[in-house]
């Protein structure tokens, strides 16, 4: 019986053992990927991109099916093309090209995804951008995959402002437009027409006598209306949309922020200078804000400030200033926004120590404010909009207003982990062509 027991612990033991080995082979190739994006992440917040790339692209060597190593990979090419100076052009497109192949799979990957058509689009024009003064042929070639990439995003999701606002400022380009609807003279569709219809090149046998007719009319011209011709649009010449006017404002605002502040660094606290940038759409109306971070204490401190800007009256206007939500007693902060109600909301407030307070700020009507609080202590005490409730009400409260956070650590991460504001910030700055 003695010897029976010993073999059937020693089987258990061996099987044990087998199934140890089995589980971490398997989870071998699943670390090496989590420490692989890591390692990436962590250049991309030193700015070393060249190694971030080749992290990257160990990731993606590992798992195929990676979305986050192809989506990293994608921003590092293109951060690496920033990077370079302009005389760099080879290098320059070189970066594009293998961005757009990192892009161009997510699309495939995520087919359902309308961001992922219009990242993709971005560095169309990026690219196009960087090669339109050597070779227009290529250029407008790109523009047009650009144009026909923000018109998927638009199938995929019709309300995707940031689509179709880029289809119309990609129009305002001469090569893009010429390309995009099928002229690819460099004069342009309506000029070519303009030279054919010219009356030298009308086969008219009857055309010494037509100049008498035009240029010596029945009754004197009035002045005035010589000097006030019919207006011609020009797809080059009209004015700027809207939009456009408010992203190049957005675009301005960032640049007198970071002169102010300086632009984004990392010390052993976090990040400093202004920190994060991101266009949000509060009221999911189609009309995207300016939400920024920058530090406003000495380095080594955790002091932030967000500010939220927005169009009023022609011009950008700030809609509302305030702090960032600090984690475990102060010791980490975030950039957090939710969504309920049908809106995002930026969540200002503290947590630790078994007491905190949370701040909503959103649009309330016409008005961008803050639309809701809530606060509660280790003792019992708790309030919604100022007025006491039980720890359960807050607590409920809490649950309802506090839904699918989307955070952004800016100071006091254990690991020094910052590449979610980090690749946040580079996706800003490429949509406002920064």
């Amino acid at each position: 019986m003695k010897k029976k027991n010993i073999i059937v612990l020693c089987m258990t033991a061996a099987l044990v053992i087998v199934l140890g080995a089995f589980l971490v082979i398997r989870q071998m190739p699943q670390q090496k990927l989590v420490r692989k994006l890591a390692e990436g992440n962590r250049y991309m917040r030193s700015l070393d991109y060249e190694n971030a790339i080749l992290a990257y692209e160990a990731a993606v060597e590992i798992d195929q099916n990676s979305i986050d190593a192809y989506e990293g990979l994608g921003t590092a090419y293109v951060s690496q093309a920033a990077y370079l100076d302009e005389d760099e052009t080879d290098q320059i497109i070189h970066m594009y090209e293998n961005a757009e192949n990192s892009f161009e799979m997510l699309t495939k990957m995520e087919p359902e995804n309308a961001e992922r058509y219009v990242a993709l689009a971005d560095v169309y024009v990026s690219h196009a951008d960087c090669v339109g003064g050597s070779d227009e042929n290529a250029a407008g070639d790109l523009y047009k995959k650009a144009h026909e990439t923000y018109e998927m995003a638009l199938e995929k999701d019709k309300n995707n402002t940031a689509a179709s606002e880029k289809i119309d400022k990609l129009l305002t380009k001469r090569i893009a437009y010429a390309y995009i609807k099928g002229d690819t003279k460099k004069e342009g569709a309506e000029e070519k027409q303009k030279t054919v219809d010219a009356p030298e090149n009308q086969d008219n046998t009857d055309t010494e006598t037509e100049p008498e007719e035009t240029v010596v009319p029945d009754e004197p011209v009035d002045p005035q209306e010589e000097t006030t011709p019919e207006p011609t649009p020009s797809p080059t010449e009209e004015p700027a949309e809207e939009a456009f006017d408010l992203y190049r404002e957005y675009a301005n605002k960032i640049a007198e922020l970071e002169a102010q502040h300086g632009g984004c660094g990392q010390d052993d606290s976090g990040l400093n200078g202004l920190c994060f940038m991101k266009l949000v759409d509060f009221a999911h109306n189609g009309q995207e804000q300016l939400v920024v971070a920058y530090k406003i204490e000495p380095q080594g401190s955790l002091y932030y400030n967000v500010e939220i800007w927005g169009a009023g009256n022609g011009e950008i206007v700030l809609l509302a200033s305030t702090g960032v939500f600090h984690m475990n007693g102060g010791a980490m902060q975030r950039v957090i926004f939710t969504e309920t109600n049908g809106q995002t909301y930026l969540v200002s407030g503290s947590e630790g120590g078994g007491s905190g307070s949370s701040g909503y700020y959103g649009f309330q009507g016409d008005a961008f404010t803050e639309v809701h609080t809530s606060n509660w202590d280790s003792i019992g005490n708790a309030a919604i909009n100022g007025q006491a409730v039980s720890d359960q009400e807050e607590s409920q409260d809490r649950q309802n207003w506090f839904v699918s956070p989307v955070e952004y650590v800016i100071g006091g991460d254990y690991n020094n982990d910052y590449s979610a504001a980090l690749n946040q910030n580079a996706e800003t700055r490429q949509r406002l062509a920064m």
